[in-house]
């Protein structure tokens, strides 16, 4: 727990006096909660406020400086801005200025300095229109401060005190008013470490296959509280041995959660395997395992291939939501096209994929010597040759000797040589027919012209 107690520290005599100005460092108490056993307020910060108190407007004051002194292997200034006291537009009529500067003492003791000022008449260079001047109690100055360290038990609390020095209040003639102090103490409270042991969820999924992307999830919680480990180590076991260490692939994610990218070996071994990780908060530990199953194959899923990224491709399992495998790893190559499905055979089984996703592209008919017309498709992933009837060829248009074949791919050109070989061929007769009577056409109105 992190306690700012502030305390009436008095640096001069007979403040008793309700007439005499007071610059004071507010609240007096100030706690931080809730309690909790191992609360840890390093980072955390709060707010003091530099206040004048037991001010009259009789007193005509305009001004005032102060320094506010810390320890600074306890705390660390993290802003200082002006208080509302003198921005009260009873008094203030042209306007105010404030500074501040974080500086350091020679006795390595941290230090605020800060000054507050009400302008004069801008015109005149005096305060001859002021008919209210500050009166009652105000802040000054807002000081933002963090806690930087906190013993941990048994060690004793750490405290300082914030002084309250160089103070100096100006009347609206540059005149001293008299006044008096009060400082306080800063005190952080000792980390109470758990003494029971943490918890330590593992999400290590039920089912992965070899080439897999595979995520491991780990969440360390205390009390149903998420907590960072200060210690935490992950190991793979397979069949009684240890098969991998993944210490060093632990990421954290948030506060207490922690994910764990492996590859899982395209050589690995199909059978369970078993995640035990080891955690610790402070001198509390917690230990926990996970199993879940390599398969060794994916040919009794219908897999879809959802999308493929850098050799990543993300698959799509019935009641296994989504995988990632990396397609070099299990040796994946384009075997087939169906329409607009890609036809992939792996180490893992037969994977289906929309040709779209791999920029199926075809670059070029060849005709074989058995006057066979494939057409030639590259990939993303490799290059195949493929029947026309595979990509639902057919022919659309005839354009003087090149004849245009659409294609669940696109669209590609041919000469009519070719497309007569089509026609040997069963693939799409009626349009094989078509074009021939376009050619036939032409060849009767060239005979009909000679005559």
């Amino acid at each position: 727990m992190l306690s700012l107690v502030l305390v009436t520290i008095p640096t001069s005599t007979n403040v008793s006096a309700d007439t005499t100005p007071i610059i004071k460092v507010e609240p007096e108490i100030n706690v931080c909660s809730p309690y909790a056993v191992w609360s840890n307020y390093v980072n955390r910060t709060f707010e003091v406020n530099i206040t004048i108190n037991n001010v009259v407007s009789a007193q005509k004051l305009v001004a005032t400086q102060f320094y506010l002194t810390y320890n600074k292997t306890l705390l660390e200034v993290v802003s200082v801005k002006e208080g509302p006291f003198f921005q009260d537009p009873r008094w203030n009529l042209a306007g105010t200025f404030f500074t501040s500067f974080i500086e350091e003492l020679p006795d390595g003791s941290g230090v605020v300095e800060a000054m507050d000022l009400i302008f004069p008449n801008l015109t005149t260079g005096n305060y001859d229109n002021w008919t209210v001047f500050p009166n009652g109690k105000g802040t000054i100055a807002i000081i933002t401060l963090k806690c930087i360290y906190q013993p941990i038990a048994p060690q004793p609390s750490e405290s300082c005190n914030l002084g309250i020095t160089e103070t100096m209040l100006l009347d609206s003639t540059a005149s001293e008013i008299s006044h008096n102090v009060q400082g306080g103490v800063y005190e952080v409270i000792p980390l109470q470490l758990p003494r029971t042991p943490i918890d330590v969820s593992i999400d290590a999924g039920k089912i992965h296959f070899k080439g897999e992307i595979a995520e491991f999830y780990i969440l360390v919680s205390d009390y149903g509280k998420a907590v960072d480990a200060t210690k935490i180590k992950a190991y793979l076991y397979y069949d009684g041995v240890l098969f991998a260490n993944l210490t060093d692939a632990i990421q954290p994610v948030t506060t207490g959660l922690y994910m764990i990218p492996y590859a899982i070996p395209s050589d690995a071994e199909p059978g369970t395997y078993t995640l035990l990780v080891e955690a610790e908060f402070f001198e509390a530990k917690g230990i926990n395992i996970n199993s879940f199953l390599i398969s060794p194959t994916l040919e009794q899923l219908e897999t879809l291939v959802a999308n493929i990224n850098s050799d990543i491709a993300t698959i799509v399992l019935p009641d296994l939501n989504q995988i990632k495998l990396n397609l070099t790893a299990i040796d994946a190559k384009l075997t087939e096209l169906q329409g607009t499905t890609g036809i992939i055979n792996s180490t893992v089984g037969q994977l289906k994929v929309n040709v779209g996703d791999i920029n199926a592209t075809i670059t070029g008919i060849i005709v074989t010597s058995k006057g066979e017309i494939l057409a030639n498709v590259t990939t993303s992933l490799n290059s195949l040759a493929v029947k026309l009837d595979a990509i639902d060829s057919k022919i659309v248009g005839v354009n003087g000797t090149v004849a245009t074949i659409s294609t669940t791919l696109g669209e590609a050109n041919v000469k009519l040589g070719d497309v007569q070989s089509i026609a040997t061929t069963t693939l799409y007769v009626t349009s094989i027919l078509s074009a021939i009577a376009v050619i036939l056409a032409v060849a009767i109105l060239i005979f009909i012209r000679k005559k």
